[in-house]
């Protein structure tokens, strides 16, 4: 980012751990006259993780300065400060799931631009390359002709090539398309709003406001120039990372010396061994060596690979446990194995050691979400026998360990499920129980009456979604029929199961809510897809309030982030830095042409983080499994990358010995 700003509104911060502390130090030293009350202040920054550490950091600060009482700054994400000082945009607000159901309904009337590709994943796609286009404020032509010829000088291929005219009449015309649309509606989608209150919001700021934006590492045109705007008219101070591109030298240009301090070394090292543009990696070496003669980093960073994922998972929990026992305060765990991470937060409260997910997980992934698959299930498949089992064993049905229905679930189970051995089929199940009820003197009436009468309640509520397993249909009818569904066939309502099961049902009325305003038409499996996709961009994050002592982020979090010890888990190129996003539209050089990010832009971001996220440790552990199924699953390259500049440095390896032996 090169902010057009005078030098004396850029600091560039300390790495790693001293990152809050410097920011801390600036934002008094140019507060002073104000403090202790720094009320009237306001910080950015990316992302809320960071925002407990630099109270507690300004806190400090304030200390030292001699203010016994500080009252804190307003802090708060930059897009939120944008809203909150913005205006109305005074036109109807699309909501994620209206929208998409608008670019399907444009899809279908120009299906012949894209053949037989599924409407709902390439309006997901295109939704992406808009969302780009407007915040990096990329303008498409509005002649085709004149789109082919910009593509083609990109492409480096003719004009009239098949696949590139294709690609562009595919984009330039749902562009167009989309754009008429939300004319026509007098609507706005929620990146245009954005936009909007960007510049709106400018108007509302007040000259004398002091602003602080702190910790951003990358940042779209839309922001950037949204903050030079604000520069001119208001003390807005950029408080940047300290790995800036421009600021990374090596050793001889005078990043470090010999008598450096012991984190200023690692750094140092970090610096040599991140900085692949600058210099052959035996240049580095040796400028490296002729500095330190010992490593910086041998007792500080450990690298490992484990053949098996419980391998993987046991030696992040003792790692963890093993800090703790010494006296860490702070522990992290980054990963971007959702699996894994499940796996290893259900270990660790085992030794009674809460994991705080500051991710969440896919609603799709929550129980309240498979109880409600299991009933789509039952509908589509006439209740087949384990999905029936889990709804009847869910809370839905059962509300303790002692209820009465478990006792008729069990019968059910080993009289009718195994003992007759039906595996679907309600009218089976139903015939089966009047057969066994006559043959066997055992079986009570009552218990023959409440199973017949819990089999024909649930079918009497499936009977009205039955229907839409035959033919298309509109997609409003079947979420209502879905929503009544819920309400109708629980003992225990949906919503009372979990937090889970109440978004869920608020994320059914939020994709109620578009359908109403967009009439389309779906068949059975398109309704299922479209549920599905809605519950797995959706979050769910348990109430954990509180102090932390471990802490499990993705590295997109890890900005500013300092930890006494941590686990980097999961760490190969799948996964670290893994794909950097699906970018389905133009290749890498087309994309720097337009002026959208590329992937190169992507990776240096995420590697960045993955820098200063080790700086800002006093002890990391870096472990993936480096075998999956027989097949060989190499180690993330940045791994590969320390393990080999401190091999032909320092002639050893950086594997843990006491955990690799365990």
């Amino acid at each position: 980012m090169n902010f057009r700003l005078p030098e004396n509104q850029i600091f560039t911060l300390e790495t790693g751990a001293g990152a809050l502390p410097s920011a801390s130090k600036i934002i008094c030293k140019q507060c002073s006259e104000l403090l202790p009350d720094l009320s009237e202040v306001t910080i950015l920054l990316p992302h809320p993780q960071a925002f407990a550490l630099l109270r507690q950091s300004l806190f400090l600060e304030a200390e030292q300065s001699g203010h016994s009482a500080l009252l804190l700054p307003k802090i708060m994400p930059l897009q939120q400060f944008a809203s909150a000082h913005a205006k109305s945009a005074e036109l109807r607000l699309l909501s994620e799931q209206e929208r998409l159901l608008v670019l399907v309904n444009e899809l279908r009337r120009y299906k012949t631009l894209y053949g037989s590709g599924s409407p709902w994943l390439l309006a997901e796609n295109l939704f992406h390359l808009f969302d780009e286009l407007l915040v990096y404020q990329v303008s498409l032509p509005d002649s085709v002709d004149v789109f082919f010829q910009q593509l083609s000088e990109a492409y480096q291929i003719p004009a009239d090539n098949a696949s590139l005219q294709r690609e562009a009449r595919l984009v330039l015309t749902l562009w167009q398309a989309w754009q008429e649309h939300l004319q026509n509606e007098d609507s706005i989608d929620c990146k245009q709003e954005l936009l909007y209150q960007f510049s709106s919001s400018l108007e509302n700021i007040g000259t004398d406001a002091l602003i602080f934006v702190l910790g951003l590492y990358d940042a779209n045109t839309v922001e950037q120039q949204w903050l030079e705007k604000l520069a001119a008219q208001s003390k807005l101070i950029i408080l940047r990372p300290g790995n800036a591109e421009a600021d990374q030298v090596l050793p001889e240009k005078g990043l470090c010396n010999i008598e450096s301090s012991e984190d200023d070394a690692f750094n140092a090292f970090l610096d040599a061994c991140y900085n692949w543009q600058l210099a052959p990696l035996k240049q580095r070496i040796d400028s490296f060596k002729q500095h330190y003669a010992e490593s910086p980093v041998l007792d500080r960073l450990f690298i490992l690979g484990v053949n098996e994922f419980e391998q993987q998972v046991q030696a992040v929990a003792l790692f963890i446990r093993s800090a703790l026992a010494d006296g860490s305060k702070r522990v992290g765990v980054v990963c971007e194995d959702r699996l894994l991470a499940r796996r290893l937060r259900a270990l660790l409260e085992r030794s009674n050691i809460e994991l705080h997910d500051a991710v969440g997980w896919a609603l799709s992934t929550t129980y309240a979400a498979t109880v409600l698959e299991s009933w789509l299930v039952c509908i589509e498949q006439d209740f087949p026998y384990q999905a029936l089992l889990d709804l009847l064993k869910s809370p839905l049905f059962v509300e303790s360990e002692d209820d009465e229905i478990l006792k008729l679930i069990y019968r059910f189970e080993n009289d009718i499920v195994l003992h007759e051995n039906i595996g679907s089929g309600l009218a089976r199940y139903q015939e089966a129980i009047n057969n066994r009820s006559h043959r066997l003197e055992h079986w009570s009436h009552e218990t023959y009456s409440a199973l017949l009468e819990l089999l024909h309640g649930l079918g009497e509520t499936a009977s009205a979604l039955k229907p839409y397993l035959a033919a298309d249909f509109n997609l409003l009818s079947a979420i209502e029929a879905l929503l009544d569904s819920l309400q109708q066939l629980q003992r225990t309502p949906f919503l009372q199961m979990d937090n889970a099961a109440d978004q869920i049902l608020g994320v059914l009325t939020q994709l109620k809510k578009a359908a109403s305003h967009q009439t389309i038409s779906v068949n059975w499996q398109e309704f299922r897809n479209y549920i599905k996709r809605a519950l797995e961009n959706e979050y769910f994050q348990a109430d954990q309030s509180g102090q932390h002592q471990v802490i499990l982020l993705n590295l997109q979090q890890s900005g500013l982030q300092h930890f006494d010890a941590l686990v980097v888990a999961a760490a190969d190129d799948r996964h670290l830095p893994g794909d950097s996003g699906h970018l389905p539209f133009f290749n890498q050089s087309v994309r720097r042409a337009l002026g959208l990010p590329d992937k190169s832009r992507l990776l240096r971001l995420k590697e960045r983080l993955f820098r200063d996220l080790l700086a800002g440790s006093q002890s990391t552990l870096l472990i993936w499994q480096q075998e999956n199924k027989g097949e060989p699953v190499a180690a993330s390259h940045w791994l590969t990358a320390l393990s080999i500049f401190h091999e032909q440095t320092f002639g050893t390896n950086l594997e843990p010995q006491a955990l690799k032996q365990w």
